[in-house]
């Protein structure tokens, strides 16, 4: 049973979403070509579900999953250009990853708050760990592995003095 054409859009004062695409084969060998697109302002999205979490800012984000569902090709990018996250205040965060044949790309991974900097580039190989592919029961979670790069600057831990 196919999906197609799956457009789906939602425009509202707190922010924007669109999801795109098409599904196939959904009972048997699962394929998707799916879009989607996130912007908007965090704080005010919560508000309008009724969650008062001390969040501000806004954030854009863009997700795409394309082939089979089991070995799916995966892009994940994620800005934050700022705000206040539970008591913390974020100067910018940035995810950047990629995945194909079920290697992740980590093309940026940032994190610059009132504590310090981190930033993290690398893969993590997940082909042994689902050998079988991702719907597949066999999972060998010791098989794991990953090739990350941590740098950090003026890090501490607590509040800022």
């Amino acid at each position: 049973m196919p999906l197609t054409d799956i457009n789906v859009q939602l425009d509202t004062d707190a922010g924007n979403l669109a999801l795109t695409g098409n599904a196939h084969t959904l009972f048997s060998t699962p394929e998707a070509d799916i879009n989607l697109t996130v912007d908007g302002d965090i704080a005010r999205t919560l508000k309008s579900m009724e969650n008062t979490s001390d969040i501000s800012g806004t954030i854009a984000a863009r997700a795409t999953i394309k082939g089979p569902v089991n070995n799916p090709e995966v892009t994940l990018f994620l800005d934050y250009p700022g705000g206040k996250i539970l008591g913390h205040n974020i100067n910018r965060a940035h995810i950047d990853i990629d995945m194909k044949d079920k290697i992740c790309r980590i093309g940026e991974l940032l994190l610059d708050h009132d504590s310090g900097r981190v930033n993290a580039k690398g893969t993590v190989d997940l082909s042994r760990t689902f050998p079988s592919g991702f719907l597949s029961p066999e999972q060998k979670l010791d098989a794991l592995a990953w090739d990350i790069r941590l740098d950090g600057k003026d890090n501490h831990a607590g509040p800022p003095a």
